[in-house]
């Protein structure tokens, strides 16, 4: 077993994105989060293969039935697709997707937990529109048409179960009758239109519209373009306080609105959903001592009189919610927060179990408070803010091409990654900073060079300063541009070196 551990291991490597930084924290926390990742995704005979939410030992009581989170969840296994994606691992997120389209209820619901038996719950509001916006993302990653075109008649059916639970009565989905939109439980929990689910469900409708194009299916592209402006006009009207801009956490089932602000604020900004001026305001806020410490990001401020350190959904640290907050960081191009959050989970890969993210820390303490030690989304919450936020990654397989918008930490003299794909192309990118050891700026030179597969075009940055180059092979391009000015980061070791 454990020569076959081994040679698995070895064999991961070689199809993983490698990494290489002057951080020697993120550098070892990386390795271990891609295999762990990859660990998840397991074939259980007779129910199928996907990717479980964690690993632990079994409890007594409401845990005896399994170890850990050792399921099928339907919104862990999304947000880990991103992951999975952006750490070049295609044929598990495929698995992934496909497990979840398989699963789904007869109305295109999609899953919240399938038991190593075959048992199916079908209880929380955002696996659907999660579904959704994954589909959107396996496509933009890997062009993999053959793939999409199959599960297109449950991508569909996902759509209809969405648009029939609210969305086109209301614009956005409606948790009434359907289940939990993320929490599930506490003070918080009961909420019927929540901005975090609306925001899922705005972004998998803006990115399906190219995909129904590419499918052949005009009608549903022209049903999806209607459906994003009036959840669009209802997110602005109905979610946002008209007087301090902020969005609400929350519509409970009489309309009331729910104004606590929460780490959930970070999805619509990390979506690119909420461009509230109000964004900074979150962010500040998040990033402040009031919900963050050294360890990651709390659910609720600990100034509100129900917070709890340990508090499943009214207070814990998640390096899920740190990582939702790091892609917000990078999303609002503040690369300081985001690397001082990106570092904090890197860091759970050395807190306790060698290699193993916790699902959640004490608020106040940093110990572990929640009922999985080795969880697959905290483990994903370092790879998706560094690919999307510090590489700045926005692949288009179907098209070719990549855009490379990098937020590198300010001190770095270098780093290089290899392995990145896009469809069948896979590239190398090595970065020199120039002049660019100061929050200043300088220049950046890329070295970028297409290890395998066809031609790939890289677009590097945005707007008038934008190159694009044609990467061919056997020929290495180089390009030059100056670096992005970033806020200089707060406090003593946020820079990961030593």
């Amino acid at each position: 077993m454990l020569r076959q551990q081994r040679e698995h291991a070895d064999r991961l490597r070689l199809r993983v994105v490698g990494v290489a930084t002057p951080s020697p924290e993120l550098d070892t926390a990386w390795t271990w989060s891609a295999a762990r990742l990859a660990s998840f995704v397991a074939r259980v005979p007779g129910v199928g293969t996907g990717l479980m939410a964690g690993f632990a030992s079994s409890r007594p009581g409401w845990g005896d039935a399994r170890p850990g989170y050792a399921w099928f969840f339907g919104r862990d296994a999304c947000w880990c697709g991103d992951a999975l994606l952006a750490a070049g691992l295609f044929t598990e997120a495929r698995l992934t997707l496909e497990f979840l389209a398989h699963t789904a209820d007869v109305t295109g619901k999609v899953a919240h937990e399938v038991t190593a038996s075959g048992v199916a719950h079908y209880d929380a509001a955002d696996a659907t529109p999660l579904f959704l916006r994954y589909a959107c993302a396996y496509a933009e990653w890997t062009g993999d048409v053959h793939t999409i075109r199959s599960l297109w008649p449950q991508i569909r059916a996902a759509v209809a179960f969405v648009r029939a639970n609210g969305a086109d009565r209301n614009g956005l989905p409606d948790n009434r009758g359907v289940g939990h939109g993320w929490i599930e439980s506490g003070p918080l929990g009961g909420g019927s239109i929540t901005s975090y689910t609306a925001s899922i469900w705005i972004d998998a409708l803006r990115r399906l519209q190219p995909l129904a194009a590419r499918m052949g299916d005009e009608p549903l592209r022209r049903q999806l373009a209607r459906l994003e402006g009036r959840a669009r006009r209802a997110f602005e009207g109905s979610l946002r306080d008209p007087i301090t801009g902020l969005l609400y956490l929350q519509l409970g089932t009489d309309g009331t609105p729910v104004r606590e602000l929460t780490a959930l604020a970070a999805v619509p900004i990390a979506l690119g959903v909420d461009g509230h001026v109000s964004a900074q305001h979150i962010l500040a806020r998040l990033g402040s001592d009031e919900f963050s410490t050294p360890w990651g990001v709390r659910l609720i401020s600990r100034q509100d009189a129900r917070y709890r350190p340990r508090g499943y959904h009214f207070g814990a640290v998640w390096p899920l919610f740190t990582g939702w907050t790091a892609l917000a960081a990078y999303a609002r191009r503040d690369g300081a927060l985001g690397w001082r959050l990106l570092l904090a989970n890197a860091r759970c890969a050395q807190l306790r179990s060698r290699g193993a993210f916790d699902e959640v820390l004490d608020g106040d303490t940093g110990a572990a408070a929640g009922v999985c030690a080795d969880q697959a989304w905290s483990a994903a919450m370092l790879i998706s803010p560094f690919i999307q936020g510090v590489v700045g990654m926005q692949p288009s397989a179907l098209a070719a091409t990549c855009t490379i918008d990098p937020q590198w930490p300010a001190h770095w003299a270098g780093a290089s990654l290899h392995g990145l794909r896009v469809g069948k192309s896979r590239f190398s990118l090595a970065m020199e900073s120039h002049r660019g050891r100061s929050a200043g700026g300088g220049m950046h030179r890329y070295a970028v060079r297409l290890d395998d597969g066809p031609p790939l075009s890289l677009r590097f940055g945005r707007g008038r300063a934008a190159r694009t180059v044609t990467l061919e092979p056997g020929r290495e391009v180089t390009v030059e541009q100056r670096a992005s000015r970033q806020p200089a980061a707060a406090g003593r070791g946020d820079d990961g070196t030593r």
